[in-house]
């Protein structure tokens, strides 16, 4: 009876390490998923930020060529835009003031462009960091899942192994006790 309660003992203290392992196991598979999800969320966001910083750097560009094509054809003197500066000095200085604006409206478009597209590849950048760590996130939950059905399987080994031998040591106690009854 020692050595079947011993056994017993024993048979409890392996089931009892095994439930906790698959605890743990299954706390880090939904941890696992749970940044997965949260990866997944983010990369949505970036995608949508994405198509938002897009539409603004074509905005930008478009902005830019306008600035460009205005300053190359009210800068260039030609006979026809430059008759319409020459006539006086104030005429002058009004060509100087708008030739000027033209400049500083190019650079501010010019500027605009640079800083959008400066934020597209910062987020862009950004998407891939978020891709990796989803795509990790993804291969640890597989992982993680893996290694609680191996888990699982052991412990239900376990079980079949106690109830097998359970099932021998009630039979032979049965065996004795009636022996010991007859005699």
């Amino acid at each position: 009876i020692n050595a079947a309660t011993s056994k017993v003992n024993q048979i409890e203290a392996t089931l009892s390490q095994e439930e906790q392992q698959t605890s743990i196991l299954d706390d880090r598979y939904v941890t696992a998923v749970q940044n997965l999800q949260t990866a997944q969320n983010a990369l949505q966001t970036i995608d949508a930020t994405l198509v938002t910083t897009k539409a603004a750097v074509q905005l930008d560009k478009h902005n830019l060529a306008n600035d460009a094509v205005k300053a190359y054809v009210f800068g260039t003197p030609q006979s026809k835009f430059a008759s319409i500066f020459s006539s006086s000095i104030v005429a002058n200085e009004e060509r100087n003031q708008y030739t000027e604006q033209i400049v500083s409206d190019t650079v501010k478009a010019r500027n605009a462009l640079q800083s959008s597209e400066a934020q597209l590849q910062g987020q862009r950048a950004q998407q891939q960091t978020i891709e990796t760590q989803a795509q990790t996130e993804a291969t640890q939950a597989k992982s993680l899942e893996a290694a609680n059905q191996q888990e699982a399987v052991a412990t239900q080994s376990t079980l079949s192994q106690v109830k097998g031998q359970l099932a021998q040591e009630v039979a032979q106690a049965a065996v004795v006790e009636a022996q010991q009854e007859a005699a």
